[in-house]
């Protein structure tokens, strides 16, 4: 599954959730087509923290679509591409690596998504001797009492004050850093570092 892919698997989750509203609540169905707000929120992501990695690049994307009271649907996206091998993240093998995204306000972590590789379909673009893609794309919908969560690809601990994982969709602010690591044997080496603005 490629990015596009994935944020298209995101788009029609959300198509098919204001679908739903508009059949399960009726009355707020014209509110939901009159009323209804999105927030974009895109980092581009390029090379940093020493330049272990001068031919990597990265997107981050966070969207919320929400009307008060009735629905709130967010997505998450991440997409990290990398030379393999890249001797100075510690990488060899395209199916070994673990590239992580962690995001920070005020210079406080506070969510981390582990990315998982690509499948293009014919690895063209995924193997040992070229450069590797690797994603996460989650949804969380909530449609008054009722919430439906999706993880596409990867996945995210949105609470790094506990220990364990708590998955869930990062809720992403204007202003907010993403840096993308290689983490090999607990030590992590930053490459990509990147800022939400709200478009």
């Amino acid at each position: 599954m490629d990015l596009n892919t994935t944020r298209s698997a995101a788009i029609s989750v959300a198509a098919v959730v204001l679908a739903l509203a508009a059949s399960w609540f009726p009355v707020a169905s014209v509110g939901v087509a009159q009323a209804q707000t999105q927030t974009l929120n895109v980092a581009v992501l390029t090379p940093c923290c020493g330049n272990p990695e001068p031919n990597g690049t990265g997107l981050a994307q966070a969207t919320t679509l929400s009307k008060p009271d009735v629905l709130q649907v967010d997505t998450f996206t991440g997409s990290v591409t990398i030379p393999i091998p890249s001797p100075n993240l510690g990488i060899t093998s395209a199916s070994t690596a673990d590239i992580r995204l962690v995001l920070s306000r005020a210079g406080a972590d506070y969510a981390e998504c582990f990315l998982v590789l690509a499948d293009d379909g014919d690895n063209a673009n995924n193997n040992d001797e070229g450069q590797a893609t690797y994603l996460t794309s989650i949804v969380k919908a909530k449609i008054r009492s009722l919430t439906l969560f999706k993880q596409f690809a990867g996945s995210c601990d949105v609470d790094l004050s506990t220990g364990g994982i708590t998955p869930g969709v990062p809720a992403v602010q204007s202003g907010d850093v993403v840096t993308a690591s290689s983490v090999v044997s607990s030590v992590r080496t930053p490459f990509l570092q990147g800022t939400f603005v709200q478009q």
